[in-house]
């Protein structure tokens, strides 16, 4: 009787530590799915003005690209299929071709650029990554009027948006059509990315 006693009591523990092996698998997945559904909603932040960019590039559709150019006219960093990096040495460059003024230059620690090959008022985007982060609102803010004030050669660019995301400040500038793509596909790419400013130069 007592051996039938402990058989039966060790056949219920069995089913009680199965039960327990069952719940806590439950809760597992539980976590697990709840932890990927917000992993999704989390967005890495790029290494480099090129990471950023060629992220935002290649989310492009083969409908929605265009001849571009990628950064600046040196060997090493010329690229005719798309972005490129942007030597910073050359800060009358940079505010002739991107807006930042020359005296901001310094702060700036690497930069990469995309244009269209035929028309630079078509289509310019410059990323910027910032040495402190706090310098980037200034960036923006003088980059933006700089911009703005500017007296454009050839007719000047129909839209402008200028975004700060973490230590990187990126503007782009030129057509309306292909500058919303940039605006939608940097968003979708970067959800925490603010417009820092905007104008439309021409009339819708």
């Amino acid at each position: 009787m007592k051996k039938y006693v402990i058989l039966v009591l060790a056949g219920i523990m069995a089913i009680n530590i199965s039960a327990c092996g069952t719940g806590n698998n439950g809760s597992s997945e539980a976590y697990v799915e709840s932890t990927a559904v917000a992993t999704t909603q989390t967005v890495k932040a790029p290494e480099t003005t090129l990471e950023l960019l060629n992220k935002v590039w290649g989310s492009y559709s083969d409908d929605e690209k265009f001849p571009v150019a990628g950064g600046d006219m040196s060997e090493e960093n010329n690229n005719m299929e798309g972005p490129g990096k942007y030597n910073t040495d050359d800060a009358e460059a940079i505010e002739t071709n991107f807006g930042v003024p020359v005296a901001l230059v310094p702060k700036i620690d690497e930069a990469s650029s995309m244009m269209h090959m035929m028309n630079a008022n078509t289509f310019t985007c410059g990323a910027f990554k910032v040495k402190d982060e706090k310098d980037a609102t200034e960036i923006m803010s003088e980059t933006y009027d700089n911009l703005v004030a500017r007296q454009w050669i050839c007719g000047s660019p129909d839209r402008l948006y200028i975004y700060t995301y973490e230590k990187y400040v990126v503007v782009v500038f030129g057509a309306k059509e292909l500058v919303e793509v940039f605006n939608n596909r940097m968003l979708n790419c970067y959800p925490d990315a603010g417009i820092g400013g905007e104008v439309t130069f021409g009339i819708e």
